[in-house]
C-alpha cells in the first residue's frame, strides 16, 4: 500500500468527469506536505506513470492531471478513458502453447527483488523528486556536445 493511496481511494468516490484541487486539500487528504517539487515544478504533475509514486495513485482512479497551476496552488484531476490491461511481466505466466494445460498461477517476485533494500541512505530533508540540474545550468549543454562531436568549440 502506498502512501499516496488515500488520494486514490478520495478519486475514486468521485463521481464527476473533472475533480478540481488545491495542494492543501491533497495534503489534508494524505495527511502530509507535499514534496516542495511538486509546487515548483510542473513536470512532477505529469501523467507518465514511471514518474513517481504519486502519478499512479490518480492514474488507479482513473484520473489525469489538467489545468496545473503551480501559481495558485491548484489542479484539475479529469476522468480518463480506461488504460488497456498491461502486457505480462517476469511475475506473470502466460497459458502454455501445448494444449490440454490450465495456465499456471502468479510465479511471485524474482528472487533478487529486493536484495538491496538498507543499502541506500538518503540525507534527511533531501527532494528526491527535484530535477537533478535546474534548466539555466543545461541551456545550451546539448549544442555545446555536439559543436565538440563536429570538431568545433563554441
Amino acid at each position: 500500500m502506498s502512501k499516496y493511496s488515500p488520494l486514490t481511494h478520495h478519486l475514486q468516490t468521485c463521481a464527476q468527469p473533472e475533480v478540481p484541487m488545491h495542494f492543501a486539500k491533497i495534503e489534508a487528504i494524505l495527511g502530509f506536505a507535499l514534496p516542495p517539487s511538486a509546487r515548483q515544478h510542473r513536470g512532477w504533475w505529469s501523467n507518465n506513470p514511471v514518474n513517481n509514486v504519486m502519478t499512479k495513485a490518480w492514474l488507479a482512479a482513473g484520473y489525469t492531471t489538467r489545468a496545473v497551476d503551480l501559481a495558485g496552488g491548484h489542479l484539475v484531476f479529469a476522468k480518463s478513458a480506461p488504460t488497456p490491461t498491461p502486457p505480462m511481466g517476469f511475475a506473470e505466466s502466460s497459458a502454455p502453447i501445448w494444449a490440454g494445460h490450465a495456465p499456471k498461477g502468479l510465479l511471485g517476485d524474482h528472487p533478487l527483488f529486493g536484495c538491496m533494500a538498507g543499502t541506500v541512505r538518503v540525507e534527511a530533508g533531501f527532494d528526491l523528486t527535484a530535477p537533478l540540474f535546474a534548466d539555466s545550468d543545461v541551456e545550451g549543454w546539448m549544442d555545446q556536445k555536439a559543436a565538440h562531436l563536429r570538431g568545433a568549440a563554441l
